[in-house]
């Protein structure tokens, strides 16, 4: 990728995390990144634009730490619940997911809203995938992946999230 379009994306990433979505503007974003307004917009065209993309990578990286857990575990089921886990973390510990996660809940943004969607949806593809390799190679009984990927990713936001705030994690 070009340094410059690479410098703006992490310019970017740093402005929605300390600022959010909202509160950034195309001149934040331009003078993190140490470039002109007009060479912001040679790279991108909004900043939705940019949003988009950084999620897109932060989902690869996601998956990537996924992937990684799941050769740690030795049944099916501890697979999974590597994967789910270690993506979950990895989620929990980005600045920029937390400041979105805050300005849906503050402001109900639309764009910001999308954006986590996105995540959810990809990370509930993922698990799926997951759960019909189980079922295809006799690790799991048959079930609807898709389902059952949506029901066990928001149990596990449930125990990892809304359980921690008011109790000790879970082990």
């Amino acid at each position: 990728m070009d340094p410059k379009k690479t410098a703006i994306l992490d310019a970017a990433k740093k402005s929605f995390s300390l600022f959010g979505y909202k509160g950034t503007t195309m001149g934040h974003i331009a003078k993190i990144a140490g470039v002109g307004k007009g060479t912001l917009y040679l790279y991108v065209t909004s900043k939705e634009e940019l949003l988009n993309e950084i999620v897109s990578v932060l989902v690869e990286d996601m998956k990537r730490t996924a992937e990684e857990a799941i050769g740690q575990g030795a049944t099916v089921f501890e697979k999974i619940h590597g994967a789910i886990y270690a993506a979950l973390m990895f989620r929990k510990e980005q600045e920029l997911l937390i400041k979105l996660a805050h300005e849906v809940n503050e402001f109900g943004s639309q764009v910001t809203e999308n954006a986590l969607d996105q995540i959810e949806n990809q990370m509930v593809d993922y698990i799926s995938q997951l759960i019909e390799r189980a079922v295809s190679t006799g690790g799991m009984k048959p079930c609807d992946p898709k389902i059952t990927a949506f029901i066990v990713y928001k149990l596990y936001l449930a125990l990892v999230y809304d359980w921690e705030r008011q109790h000790p994690p879970l082990t």
